[in-house]
């Protein structure tokens, strides 16, 4: 299994040298991922219905949107492996975005800092509010930006 390195993994899946074992552990571990960001959500401060409800459709519209055009890219009805190629791809992707997310949003998060005396407590309660809202769909735009792009490569005739 590959942690890491989505080009090599591309070229397993490219040559066939991923088993259905691999397929299946492959999706064990993007399972408990998912598993993982819902506890996450359970226990993280409460957020006002309207709020959870439009990044819920936001989310949907991603979900929906994305998956259809990566389908399409895998070769659509023609294709190979959809799902198996999607959750093989889908660790490694989740993994690396990750790690930038968490990077980017501390880096965001100590330059915010700097500013945030500008606003009162309520103004900033508000702010903080919708920028955390908005942290889930930016982090699912772009597993899915990075899924279409491994699945438009490893489905790329070799010329």
């Amino acid at each position: 299994m590959y942690f890491w390195n989505v080009n090599q993994l591309i070229e397993d899946l490219k040559s066939n040298r991923i088993t259905q074992a691999q397929y299946k552990n492959y999706y064990i571990a993007s399972s408990i991922l998912i598993l993982l960001s819902f506890f996450l959500v359970v226990i993280t401060p409460e957020q006002p219905v309207r709020l959870n409800f439009a990044v819920f459709l936001v989310n949907l519209g991603l979900l929906i949107s994305w998956t259809n055009a990566i389908f399409k890219i895998n070769g659509g009805e023609n294709g190979q492996q959809f799902l198996n190629r999607y959750f093989a791809l889908y660790l490694p992707i989740v993994l690396k975005t990750l790690v930038i997310f968490i990077a980017v949003i501390v880096l965001l998060d100590v330059v915010w800092m700097g500013f945030s005396e500008r606003w009162s407590t309520e103004e900033l309660e508000k702010i903080n509010l919708y920028k955390d809202a908005c942290i889930d769909p930016v982090f699912s735009f772009f597993v899915y930006w990075r899924l279409y792009a491994a699945m438009q490569k490893l489905n790329r005739v070799n010329t």
